[in-house]
């Protein structure tokens, strides 16, 4: 797994843009404000673009791809094509795309995600505890904490574009395939919930 995964700390920013189909996050680490990750949807039909900008956009397919600094392939976030609603399972691919996870929207959006290991058992739970924060919890015990954070009136009024500070426990070890599961739920909070 690659190093930046192991950090505890990301602050992700939504990129804007007029009449943007495809979305583009920049993740940087909060402690030294390097730019880590890019993640974005690339290589998208015109289809795909077309959904994106009318009244169904949440119930799209997507694939993000999350990259490093040498532009590395770490993981892929995708909601199938044909996916019928925006209930339907996010899948979590690692860099060899494997599927490590699946992230499944609450019939109740407001009740937040649950999340399904690799082969299909239920695992953990993305719990929305205020307006716009989230724990990803196992049981009673939190894993990750997500906030979506101020990003400015000129971006909250005119745009969709979102922040978000994720901050992963200590009691995730290092290179646990876990992190691209917690890493990708920020992504998949976003896409169904804020777009």
């Amino acid at each position: 797994m690659h190093e930046v995964l192991n950090l505890d700390l990301f602050f992700f920013e939504e990129q804007t843009g007029f009449l943007k189909a495809g979305n583009r996050y920049d993740v940087y680490n909060p402690r030294t404000q390097e730019k880590v990750l890019v993640c974005q949807e690339e290589n998208m039909s015109l289809g795909a673009k077309l959904t994106r900008l009318n009244f169904f956009r949440n119930n799209a397919s997507f694939e993000l791809i999350v990259r490093d600094q040498a532009d590395v392939k770490l993981l892929v976030v995708t909601r199938p094509k044909g996916a019928k609603s925006q209930h339907d399972p996010i899948e979590v691919l690692d860099e060899n795309d494997q599927l490590v996870g699946k992230i499944q929207p609450k019939a109740n959006l407001k009740g937040g995600f649950d999340v399904f290991d690799a082969q299909g058992a239920p695992k953990y739970t993305i719990l929305k505890n205020e307006e716009k924060d989230f724990d990803f919890v196992k049981e009673d015990q939190n894993l990750a904490k997500i906030s979506k954070k101020w990003a400015g009136a000129g971006k909250e009024f005119f745009t969709t574009a979102d922040n978000y500070l994720l901050q992963i426990m200590v009691t995730v070890p290092e290179n646990d395939p876990l992190r691209l599961v917690i890493l990708a739920s920020v992504l998949v909070i976003d896409m169904v919930l804020y777009e």
